[in-house]
């Protein structure tokens, strides 16, 4: 049963006439006549019965009417309501996100988002790299930010923002007034290493890759710990710049740029690479430039 056939035996029962609704339709009338003849085949009974005079309904044609009509109207609805997203009258755009992202970048994105489109909702999930390129994989969210590379086939990168690394310590620390840090002078600093996601691999890749083996005292999984730890002055830390801008709600420690170019983090918006995003995750995206391109690339 194809919605076109529906919408000719609504035009024949409304006219009560095969050839005017023929000839409002713009079809030939042999033409209706055999498509009504494949309706009441598939329906197994006579769904008209054909007068001289006039055609009217049989009551399973009448049932069929009454049901044909609510099925159009729930066409033209959902027609209206696609175009209404189109043009960003309303939606949801569910978004994937790594946590130094969601609280530093999106929040005033997001803001600015809202006040353009204020009948679009937005929902965040929060997660590792590798959690996020899954929900964008199993299509839970529509876009994601992850750091790159990202390790998941069929995930297209549409946007990036290039993030240096910086080194929390003491504002008591020897290198607390430093305007930059070289990597080398860190080879000897006892380290509180962060296990979040890909950044302790990064982190031990760079001392590897000059065959040092870090000084660590303690891991953590928790930004919060992390801080306390590196507060009470027993180690350093080595860190995205999102993820000390996070909070800075202690003074007592200070965050210094790192020296060394190969200490970055590549932070990638993704999408599935077989999937369109939708308008809403469109018009996102394409606004993302004062919000990543903020002299880091």
């Amino acid at each position: 049963m194809e919605l076109y056939q529906l919408e000719y035996f609504k035009r024949v029962v409304e006219e009560r006439n095969i050839t005017r609704a023929a000839e409002s339709l713009r079809i030939a009338q042999p033409a209706l006549s055999q498509q009504i003849k494949k309706l009441e085949a598939e329906c197994g009974t006579s769904l008209l019965v054909r007068g001289r005079k006039q055609t009217i309904p049989t009551p399973a044609g009448q049932h069929l009417y009454e049901r044909a009509q609510i099925i159009s109207d729930m066409v033209d609805q959902t027609l209206s309501s696609i175009q209404e997203m189109n043009i960003l009258k309303f939606g949801t755009l569910k978004i994937a996100t790594i946590p130094s992202v969601s609280s530093t970048l999106l929040p005033s994105w997001i803001s600015e988002y809202r006040n353009q489109y204020p009948n679009i909702d937005i929902v965040l999930k929060e997660g590792t790299s590798a959690q996020v390129e899954q929900w964008i994989k199993q299509s839970e969210c529509e876009i994601g930010f992850s750091q790159m590379p990202t390790t998941i086939k069929g995930i297209d990168v549409i946007e990036t923002k290039i993030e240096r690394f910086v080194v929390l310590l003491p504002k008591s620390h020897n290198f607390a007034h430093e305007q930059e840090i070289s990597f080398s002078k860190l080879k000897s600093e006892p380290m509180i290493l962060y296990r979040g996601g890909r950044l302790a691999d990064f982190v031990l890749g760079q001392y590897h890759s000059v065959g040092w083996e870090p000084k660590i005292i303690c891991e953590t999984s928790e930004l919060a710990t992390l801080r306390a730890l590196v507060s009470t002055g027993i180690g350093i830390a080595i860190l995205p710049e999102l993820a000390v801008l996070r909070d800075n709600a202690d003074k007592s420690m200070t965050h210094i740029p790192m020296k060394d170019k190969k200490f970055k983090r590549i932070i990638g918006v993704i999408q599935r690479k077989d999937v369109d995003l939708s308008a809403a995750a469109k018009t996102f995206v394409s606004d993302a430039a004062p919000f990543l391109n903020d002299g880091s690339k």
